[in-house]
């Protein structure tokens, strides 16, 4: 950036961002990880570029390490940043220097744990994450490939609203000069971005991917926005831009707090429709331990929601998802109780397959009403079944987790 003014510009335009301002912090848990490794694997570039010291290189390796644990896509944006290094001097410079030994070395350190948790408990997780990126793998590789391309163009689109509607407003009069990128640091933002967009595409068509998730694009896309803020800080009227730019940021940030308020004070439609957030658990804990649950063994939620708030009020528990099959941890004892968790109101229903298999007298409604902070509670019910070892459903439900038929 020109000054220390865009640099905060910059930094503030990330609210601009839809997904960054309002949803991926609220909605998922590991791609908000990964925004943050994002963020610092950035810092850490950028630092090389301009220092490039020994504690430059610790915090690069400290950052490939983070966010390879967030998730396995920072690999790939990762290499095209490192390609998009190749392709000036001063980068050849910093990825021949004997230094970036260091953060490879710290980064190995950081991953050992997680990548030896995966190598013993979770050897199908390749064809999980295969299966997942391929979905719809019965129909032929050409046509998935074909339903991707434009899903990986529109989620590009996307990812840039609605700062994109606002870099364009200011820009109408000019285009910017993206040829002659007057730092290092922003030629290797825009050559980074435009591998990284580029190289989505290619997974689109050699994975033969049917679907890209929006928050698949962001390691590849964000250091886009350095460049969109740096066309507005050279674009005629560099001041009138960082006016508009800074009303909008904020004007956005209001707008996510209010709506977020108006959720708090009355949970439901249109402000938020299964209204996660609100729904208190505890009930179902009690449930679990009156029916004689004491925290040793297995629980199974059909939903992710149910599941992981299960491992949060029993961490001593084997917990399952049913819909994370790639999620497996060590078997537990065959003697120790194992119980199935459901919710009409925070997912679909069990297949009948397993509701055949779970006899009336096995199953408990527990119910549970909002906590009291919002104006209107809202009522959510669960169905809780105890698993016998010799029951029908033992081997898919509570032994190892399995995809939905």
């Amino acid at each position: 950036m020109p000054n220390r003014l865009w640099a905060a510009l910059c930094a503030l335009s990330l609210l601009l961002l839809f997904q960054f301002g309002w949803n991926y912090h609220q909605a998922f848990t590991h791609t908000t990880a990964l925004i943050a490794a994002t963020s610092l694997f950035w810092f850490a570039l950028a630092r090389l570029l301009r220092i490039g010291s020994m504690r430059d290189y610790a915090l690069l390796g400290v950052a490939l390490g983070v966010g390879l644990m967030a998730k396995y896509s920072f690999a790939g944006a990762a290499l095209a940043a490192f390609a998009a290094l190749a392709l000036q001097r001063e980068g050849r410079r910093t990825l021949a220097d004997p230094r970036l030994l260091l953060s490879l070395a710290i980064a190995v350190l950081l991953l050992a744990p997680h990548a030896s948790w995966v190598a013993m408990n979770n050897a199908g997780l390749a064809e999980g994450m295969t299966a997942r990126l391929t979905e719809g793998g019965a129909e032929p590789h050409w046509r998935r490939a074909a339903q991707g391309v434009p899903s990986a163009l529109g989620v590009t689109i996307a990812f840039f609203l609605p700062l994109g509607l606002v870099a364009a407003a200011l820009l109408r009069r000019t285009l910017p000069d993206l040829a002659s990128a007057p730092s290092p640091g922003l030629r290797l933002a825009r050559d980074a971005a435009l591998i990284g967009a580029g190289g989505l595409l290619a997974a689109v068509v050699i994975v033969g991917m049917g679907r890209m998730e929006d928050r698949y694009v962001i390691p590849f896309l964000y250091p886009a926005v350095f460049v969109a803020a740096a066309a507005l800080a050279r674009a005629p009227g560099e001041r009138a831009n960082a006016k508009i730019l800074a009303v909008c940021a904020a004007s956005f940030a209001v707008f996510c707090l209010g709506f977020k308020l108006a959720t708090v004070l009355r949970p439901g439609p249109p402000f938020c429709d299964d209204c996660r957030q609100f729904v208190a658990f505890e009930p179902l804990r009690d449930a679990l331990v009156s029916r004689g649950f004491d925290g040793e063994g297995t629980l199974v939620g059909f939903d992710e929601t149910t599941a992981g708030n299960l491992r949060r009020l029993f961490p001593r528990a084997r917990t399952l998802a049913w819909h994370l099959p790639a999620y497996a941890p060590p078997q537990a004892p065959s003697d120790a109780p194992c119980f199935f968790v459901w919710s009409l109101d925070l997912g679909p229903a069990p297949p009948e397959t397993l509701l055949a298999g779970i006899g009336e007298a096995q199953a408990a409604r527990v119910e549970s009403l909002s906590r009291p902070l919002a104006r209107e509670r809202r009522r959510t019910e669960w169905t809780v079944a105890a698993i016998e070892p010799d029951g029908p459903i033992y081997d898919q439900t509570c032994a190892r987790p399995r995809s939905p038929q």
